[in-house]
């Protein structure tokens, strides 16, 4: 692997949090989580690119059963719900991408942008 992925540390994590998300690879984003000392209540994996108006509903309700302290989730997902209504705080992780080897990296992106083949 070329690269790797750096969470940024909370100011304040929450102590009971109902986390989600809608990634790819939704267990490495759970294993990050608990990385940082953060241990879901409940966790809620969607696929990849959910459209989170038609589910919204669903995890502010299973957030409240839990007793959860705030929603967490990851940044891009954060984008998709910023502007939906929550009786408790979304948080997400703002992560960082860190390349390894940096020449090896951009050697390979440039074969797979050559257009002249």
């Amino acid at each position: 692997k070329d690269f790797h992925i750096v969470p940024e540390p909370l100011k304040e994590k929450p102590k009971r949090p109902t986390a989600f998300s809608g990634i790819a690879r939704n267990e490495d984003f759970l294993k990050t989580l608990r990385e940082m000392g953060i241990k879901p209540l409940v966790f809620l994996p969607f696929k990849d690119h959910q459209d989170y108006l038609k589910v919204w509903g669903g995890i502010v309700e299973k957030a409240l059963k839990s007793k959860a302290d705030a929603l967490i989730t990851t940044e891009k997902d954060y984008v998709k719900v910023r502007e939906f209504e929550s009786p408790i705080p979304v948080l997400y992780i703002e992560t960082e991408v860190v390349l390894e080897r940096e020449e090896s990296f951009w050697e390979r992106l440039l074969e797979i942008l050559d257009f002249t083949k």
